[in-house]
């Protein structure tokens, strides 16, 4: 199962760097990060109303690959076929005085909660590519995976301390960009393991 893994793995990324190519028209992107995604085997919906879960990792993930740039603009794109239009978002680098708020496409909100929430900042301008194989509205957490990959992503970016309580902290004040306040069980796509044989 590993190698199914990691050949699905290296198709996005390979799909996210020529779409980084093709969007940025600069060479390979100095970072690339992923997150799996995952399904809950029992407890579905009941994680964010303070009750059990058994969650699992999948093979599905989410890729973004990126690099830096000088001018605090971060530049986002999506290959997702499913995601809403535009599947290009740009926007400056949050500060104290200017702040991110959720809008138009909703899968943009995901990438700017994280990134508003970051705490290891401030945070340069960046242009990025996301690639997944993650069925958007399916039950498997597409958004967790989202969310997991782009906080890894701004760490490979602007390392900070690792602190997960902080991440389910903006987590649960990110649900503006759903309209609710609900806190889900993304560690999974935080730790996610396979069973390597060994």
């Amino acid at each position: 199962m590993a190698g199914r893994r990691e050949a699905d793995l290296g198709s996005l990324l390979a799909q996210a760097r020529e779409a980084y190519r093709g969007a940025f028209a600069e060479a390979d992107p100095e970072i690339a990060v992923s997150a799996p995604g995952r399904v809950n085997l029992i407890g579905e919906h009941t994680d964010y109303n303070q009750g059990f879960v058994l969650p699992m990792a999948l093979q599905l993930g989410t890729v973004i690959v990126g690099s830096p740039r000088r001018d605090g603009t971060i530049s986002i794109s999506t290959t997702a076929e499913e995601a809403e239009e535009p599947k290009r978002v740009q926007f400056p680098a949050p500060t104290e005085g200017n702040t991110l708020r959720p809008g138009e496409p909703h899968w943009a909100n995901y990438v700017k909660g994280v990134i508003q929430h970051y705490r290891a900042g401030p945070l340069p301008g960046f242009n990025a590519v996301i690639a997944s194989n993650v069925p958007l509205g399916g039950g498997l957490s597409s958004s967790a995976s989202l969310e997991v990959a782009t906080y890894t992503f701004l760490q490979q970016l602007c390392p900070g301390e690792v602190q997960w309580h902080s991440y389910f902290l903006f987590h649960h004040a990110f649900r503006w960009g759903k309209g609710t306040a609900s806190v889900r069980s993304d560690f999974p796509s935080c730790i996610g393991l396979s069973d390597s044989g060994s």
